[in-house]
């Protein structure tokens, strides 16, 4: 009986340990449009080769209640290269989750001289791994994520749809009046 009495102890000790767990959100100590700062260099990999761009502003992103799991932005990246080639990419609109994922909300293009790559929002849902640190009132998030899906057309670089495209990058994202946290 004490044997039954000890693991019936420990299963409910341990179930409860488990469903206690409470997910990722992002804190926020008033609504308001948020800011983005570039930390490092944007980098992306697939099979054409590499685009980097040096610099990015934040088209759109808001803050719409205190304590939300999903945070949307809308990014333009500037200083890009691709291939060697000085390049345009078109707003990246995207959604970011807690827990470290993101999603590409509509169609992103990168475009260069004989070259013109296309990142389609099927393919690139709920891409991994985002990671986030509390810095100074702001959060940096930290991009290394894989299994991008791109197509590329044109003379420089036509390749067919493949999903093992990468991007690398560290940014800020705080709020214009205010601070922004993820616990």
């Amino acid at each position: 009986m004490k044997r039954t009495t000890l693991f019936s102890l420990l299963l409910l000790t341990l179930t409860m340990s488990t469903t206690s767990a409470s997910a990722h959100e992002f804190i926020a100590s008033t609504t308001g449009k948020t800011t983005v700062k570039v930390l490092t260099t944007s980098v992306f990999t697939n099979a054409a080769g590499k685009a980097e761009c040096t610099g990015a502003s934040l088209l759109a992103g808001e803050v719409k209640t205190l304590k939300a799991t999903l945070l949307t932005s809308t990014i333009q990246f500037t200083g890009c290269k691709a291939f060697g080639l000085a390049a345009t990419v078109s707003p990246v609109n995207v959604l970011s989750t807690a827990e470290g994922s993101v999603s590409l909300l509509k169609t992103a293009t990168v475009k260069t001289t004989g070259c013109l790559v296309t990142f389609p929002t099927t393919g690139n849902q709920n891409l991994n791994t985002i990671k986030y640190k509390n810095t100074n009132k702001q959060i940096e998030k930290v991009a290394n994520v894989t299994a991008i899906t791109s197509e590329g057309t044109g003379t420089v670089c036509t390749y067919a749809k493949e999903s093992k495209g990468t991007f690398t990058g560290d940014a800020l994202v705080g709020l214009i009046s205010g601070t922004l946290e993820w616990k």
